[in-house]
């Protein structure tokens, strides 16, 4: 591999104003007009090297193939330097081993060490082709949008009836921010990947994109429930409204299936709810005291008899 740094005589991943300086020193050394013995070719090589490290996407490119180069161990000398002594000794390539001899202990793990190092560049040159498509950071940016609209369809549809067919938008929320969730990860882990074996220093890619993932869906869950309750105890107290209501029973006397039709709005509302001994309902001629919202109908929830301050008649059993 050519080694622009080399060329320029300076370190490896040196930094702008570094490779500048060295190139206006070597510019001054091997230009023709100003050396008298320069031949030009000193200088094109060195103008071709400065032009591929002043420029963004070539230098980035430049740079991970460094990498690759330095990580792999490989020499500019002759091939023999990385070849197993048994090759040298034979004249031929690892590769090319009388497969029914047994690999040893040291043969296994260089061989390990080479997949390892030839999935590592075949990932990176995925992972540039894909930044090079759309920046990562896009694509995370995507994926949380996609994530935060199934969290808003569950929030939504949080207080509809189960056996609702309006609760399979909650369903289907809830499909589309587990999908994007993953999506996040993913491409999180990739772009953390990418910038570790890119950049000067490989980093613990995996346990920040972890971190990250974990930390976003955990806000994300949590916060669902707890806005939900604040949502709910809001509405009950600036907009609470009571009615009775006829109900029918399900699963024995715990739940109860109401149905009614608030002022102004022009749909039935169907609810599931759970009610206790201590409810204000009447269990003989069927009728149950509900509180719900004006605003949110679909927030509803029963009474019962301590938060009322007027008579009531003996619980029904």
């Amino acid at each position: 591999m050519i080694n622009c740094y080399k060329i320029l005589e300076v370190p490896n991943f040196a930094d702008d104003a570094t490779v500048r300086k060295a190139y206006i020193k070597l510019a001054k050394l091997h230009h023709p007009d100003v050396a008298k013995h320069s031949d030009g070719e000193r200088f094109k090589i060195i103008s071709k090297a400065y032009d591929t490290l002043s420029d963004d996407n070539t230098r980035h490119y430049h740079d991970v193939k460094l990498r690759y180069y330095l990580e792999s161990g490989r020499r500019t000398t002759s091939r023999t330097t990385y070849r197993p002594k048994a090759a040298q000794a034979n004249d031929e390539r690892p590769e090319h081993r009388d497969p029914r001899r047994p690999r040893s202990r040291k043969e296994y793990e260089e061989r390990k060490k080479r997949v390892e190092r030839l999935q590592l560049r075949i990932d990176m040159l995925y992972y540039q082709k894909q930044d090079n498509f759309l920046k990562y950071e896009y694509r995370v940016l995507g994926w949380i949008v996609l994530s935060l609209f199934g969290w808003q369809q569950v929030y939504s549809n949080w207080f509809v009836d189960e056996e609702s067919y309006a609760h399979m938008y909650a369903v289907l929320g809830f499909f589309f921010f587990g999908f994007a969730s993953f999506g996040i990860y993913s491409n999180l882990y990739k772009m953390m990947r990418f910038k570790a074996y890119s950049g000067n220093k490989v980093s613990s890619y995996f346990k920040k994109s972890t971190r990250t993932w974990l930390l976003y869906t955990f806000i994300a869950l949590a916060a669902l429930p707890l806005l939900n309750h604040y949502r709910k105890v809001y509405h009950m107290k600036h907009y609470a409204k009571h009615a009775i209501v006829d109900y029918d029973d399900i699963h024995g006397h715990n739940q109860i299936q109401i149905s009614f039709k608030p002022m102004g709005h022009d749909k039935t509302i169907v609810k599931h709810l759970k009610v206790t001994h201590n409810t204000l309902m009447d269990r003989q001629n069927r009728w149950v005291m509900i509180r719900f919202s004006k605003a949110n109908p679909k927030i509803i929830e029963v009474v019962e008899r301590q938060e009322v301050d007027y008579p009531l008649p003996a619980p029904l059993n």
